[in-house]
């Protein structure tokens, strides 16, 4: 798979797409109904959409209105419903930056974008062993304040917990925005644990992938 690609874009206002993370979507505007009925027109590990960030702020940069950094997602689950609408789920794959937008037939946008990173780390765990620890420490400390609960916590690997964390978290979406954008494991690592330290609001882990086998 090249680092550059040419994907369509599916803007969310103040959702932002983690890597290996799951988003469930239900489908209704006519534009990504459109975009739905392509992505199962291909193969299905072509069935990528970025998904961007778009605050009040992009909205005003004209042609191209998105986050500069993005995840793209593979749309792993759907469901056709008779009129039209569809549910749908789409798992990060990789965060990518959104060059620009690229002229286009479709009634959805469609956007060349650059890869940056397939995962946030492929390092094993016993290589990230000293993090991993302060960050456990740091959710349970949180856990313990907010009378939360993050099931099978000592079996998520550190990229997964971080990723799991930041997207589920109930922080505002420039602070998720940032995490997303942050390339370095320990600008990455602090500014999550600082969060965790600040906030007390209610957060549990991403469902697996097994607990999507269908959308009701």
């Amino acid at each position: 798979m090249s680092d550059e690609m040419i994907l369509p874009v599916f803007p969310l206002p103040e959702v932002i797409l983690f890597p290996r993370t799951m988003l469930p979507l239900h489908i209704f505007e006519p534009r990504y109904r459109e975009l739905v009925t392509d992505m199962l027109s291909k193969p299905e590990n072509e069935r990528l959409i970025v998904i961007s960030n778009m605050t009040k702020v992009d909205q005003q940069k004209g042609s191209n209105p998105f986050a500069s950094v993005a995840t793209v997602g593979k749309m792993i689950h759907y469901e056709l419903l008779p009129d039209g609408r569809s549910n749908i789920v789409l798992q990060g794959q990789f965060t990518a930056d959104i060059e620009e937008v690229i002229p286009s037939p479709k009634s959805y946008r469609i956007c060349k974008i650059m890869k940056i990173r397939e995962e946030y780390w492929s390092d094993p765990l016993a290589d990230r062993q000293d993090e991993y620890s302060k960050l456990l420490e740091s959710i349970r400390d949180f856990m313990n304040r907010t009378n939360s609960r993050i099931k099978n916590l000592d079996e998520v690997a550190l990229d997964d917990l971080i990723n799991g964390l930041a997207f589920s978290l109930n922080i505002e979406s420039d602070d998720k925005q940032e995490l997303l954008e942050s390339q370095k494991l320990d600008e990455r690592l602090d500014q999550l644990i600082q969060i965790l330290n600040q906030i007390g609001f209610y957060s549990n882990y991403i469902p697996s992938e097994e607990e999507y086998s269908g959308i009701n």
